[in-house]
């Protein structure tokens, strides 16, 4: 199986950062998108400390959820935009 990709396929870019607090921060394309705290922090923790990075990208797409099925929301903008141009294509 290949790196995560999005709708558009491009390369899902996850990264995580731990603190001293014990919580894990998952970022996606440098927006944090989900905190880990408690067990699952320690658990994504040990797990992350023993991958590959291919792993790790795997459980931070698991982690948060509608990205593990592409089907993540697009932005407001996207959607407006894509309404306008149904709009001018129609009449």
């Amino acid at each position: 199986m290949g790196l995560m990709a999005d709708s558009q396929g491009h390369l899902a870019e996850f990264r995580f950062q731990a603190n001293k607090d014990g919580k894990v921060f998952i970022y996606y394309t440098n927006r944090m998108i989900r905190i880990l705290t408690g067990n699952q922090a320690r658990s994504f923790i040990g797990k992350a400390s023993q991958a590959d990075q291919h792993t790790i990208q795997m459980m931070m797409a698991k982690a948060t959820g509608n990205f593990k099925r592409g089907n993540e929301r697009l932005s407001q903008s996207h959607c407006e935009k894509e309404a306008d141009h149904a709009r001018s294509v129609s009449g």
